[in-house]
């Protein structure tokens, strides 16, 4: 079921408790809002997380090639000092 056709509902019987009371229809309604969007809508991470994982990254395959530098056949002394 996708998030339109969830809040695809009856909103005049959802509501007609609450006639006369606006706080309550605000609130109902909030709530189901709330609800869709937890259900339907998925979590992104901070920027600050994601951006940390791509910088673990590039780090990680930087090191792998020195390492494969290192590994067929360049002298370590030709490597150089790794930079980030």
């Amino acid at each position: 079921m996708a998030f339109g056709v969830f809040l695809d509902i009856d909103w005049d019987s959802l509501f007609q408790p609450y006639v006369g009371n606006v706080e309550m229809m605000w609130s109902v309604f909030k709530d189901k809002l709330l609800e869709g969007i937890h259900r339907y809508i998925p979590n992104t991470l901070p920027f600050s997380v994601w951006k940390k994982r791509k910088m673990e990254k590039t780090t990680y395959i930087q090191i792998r090639s020195v390492i494969k530098k290192v590994l067929y056949g360049n002298n370590i002394l030709e490597v150089g000092i790794l930079r980030f």
